[in-house]
């Protein structure tokens, strides 16, 4: 179904998930459940596997890199997969009973989460400098 606003804006329950996808990759808290605690975004895990790749490419196997390496992606693919289907849940559920509610609620979703994630410190952040972090500060 698509949706216009003021005749300008015309986006699809399709282009609505991926844009509620894309926030909850880059914006939604998850565990990590092995090794240390930590609660950060899935965009964080997929980053952390690529400086493990990194690091492999210039230094080898040796150690646990390889093994880290394998945890961060697999916690990434696992969350990324979960969060898509959440969100056609989601967008499913508001297509079906509130078809006009979905771009504003969607709206509403991404600018609460990104609100929150900015002001608060909704991450635990083992591999960075500070214990807590904000959305900014979790990417540095």
């Amino acid at each position: 179904m698509e949706f216009q606003r003021a005749g300008k804006v015309s986006l699809s329950s399709a282009t609505v998930r991926r844009l509620l996808f894309l926030a909850a990759i880059l914006l939604v808290p998850l565990p990590l459940f092995v090794m240390v605690p930590a609660l950060v975004p899935v965009a964080r895990f997929f980053e952390l596997a690529v400086i493990c790749w990194i690091t492999i490419a210039i230094e080898g196997t040796a150690g646990v890199v390889g093994l880290l390496s394998i945890v961060m992606l697999a916690h990434a693919l696992v969350y990324a997969t979960l969060l898509w289907i959440v969100t056609g849940i989601l967008v499913r559920l508001f297509d079906s009973y509130a078809p006009r509610l979905l771009l504003p609620v969607a709206a509403m979703l991404l600018v609460a989460g990104i609100l929150l994630a900015s002001i608060s410190e909704p991450y635990a952040t083992p591999f960075a400098d500070t214990a807590r972090a904000g959305f900014p500060e979790v990417y540095r």
